[in-house]
């Protein structure tokens, strides 16, 4: 896997996986934002809402055929669009916190997010 200085800060540490399993993707995925929702002391609902509304901001950043999933109301977005909204939030999340914590005031790369939480759901639409 590399060394920590392999992994770019503006992409949150996570490492794309090819061969993983979505099952074991989507565990990953719910453990972090109920790591997070602890953290923040806030609810589930609320952060998926969060997340929703991270996607739909940020989806000029997502390839075009996830750009057309974040259309319309977030609370209308399909199953797989929100589980895609949540990773995204969680990459973007952690993206900024690694950024801080090294001090670095460049921005986060949105587009590697995307790309990040895209393989980290499970790949391909």
């Amino acid at each position: 896997m590399g060394t920590i200085t392999d992994i770019p800060a503006a992409e949150g540490g996570f490492r794309q996986r090819s061969n993983s399993c979505y099952d074991k993707n989507l565990s990953q995925i719910y453990r972090r934002v109920n790591a997070l929702c602890q953290r923040w002391r806030m609810d589930r609902g609320d952060f998926e809402k969060a997340a929703s509304i991270y996607a739909l901001m940020f989806r000029e950043h997502a390839p075009r055929d996830v750009q057309l999933l974040f259309t319309g109301k977030p609370n209308l977005y399909n199953e797989r669009s929100k589980i895609f909204a949540l990773a995204f939030f969680l990459v973007y999340v952690e993206a900024t916190e690694r950024l801080q914590t090294l001090e670095d005031v460049s921005d986060v790369d949105a587009s590697a997010c995307w790309r990040v939480a895209l393989e980290l759901a499970g790949g391909r639409l």
